[in-house]
Parts: C-alpha cells; sequence; structure tokens
C-alpha cells in the first residue's frame, strides 16, 4: 500500500491566473466612452430652455388656449412658455389676402 501516490488537490496544481497589462487600460477606455457617450447623448436630447405658442390674435380663442397651456407647461415641465400674438392661420398664407368685397 505504500506505493500508492497521495491524494493531492486538483486545485492545487493549477496555475493562479496571470492578467494580461492591458486590462486595466481597456477598462479605463470603456468607462471614459461610455460616459462620453452619455453626456453627449443628454446633451443632444434635452428639454430647450423656452418654449415659443402662436397663440393667434390677442382676443381670439386659441390666444387664451395658448396661454392656459402656457401656463400648465410652466409648471409641469419647470420651464419658460412664451405666447406670441399672431394674426392667425393668414400669416401662413403665402401672399397677402385681399378684401375682394365690393361696396
Amino acid at each position: 500500500m505504500n506505493s500508492e501516490t497521495p491524494i493531492t488537490n486538483p486545485l492545487q496544481t493549477v496555475p493562479p491566473p496571470t492578467w494580461h497589462p492591458l486590462i486595466p487600460w481597456l477598462a479605463c477606455v470603456v468607462l471614459l466612452s461610455s460616459i462620453t457617450v452619455t453626456v453627449l447623448y443628454r446633451l443632444q436630447t434635452r428639454t430647450p430652455a423656452q418654449i415659443t405658442i402662436a397663440g393667434g390674435p390677442p382676443d381670439g380663442c386659441y390666444h387664451k388656449q395658448a396661454e392656459s397651456l402656457a401656463k400648465e407647461r410652466t409648471y409641469r415641465l419647470k420651464i419658460w412658455v412664451k405666447v406670441d400674438k399672431t394674426n392667425g392661420s393668414l400669416e401662413n398664407l403665402p401672399f397677402p389676402v385681399q378684401d375682394t368685397k365690393t361696396s
């Protein structure tokens, strides 16, 4: 029975892992790249500092709705919402509209 070899732990025969010297540098590059991408994405998709709404003539229904919407959005989004007074849909036409009524 003395001729038998002693039983050894198989984990003791495995050499310890050797770390490649570039692994810490690679981790730094990955970390810096992900931070850069995150910052650039947030800069490109951020909420604007101001929103402008065309509200139509001051005595019109749409102007009152636009002011109500501006107040609500200012409260909810915490940004400044401005309501511009316009002449309504006539400003969107490519040529001036003339009165065709004859007296």
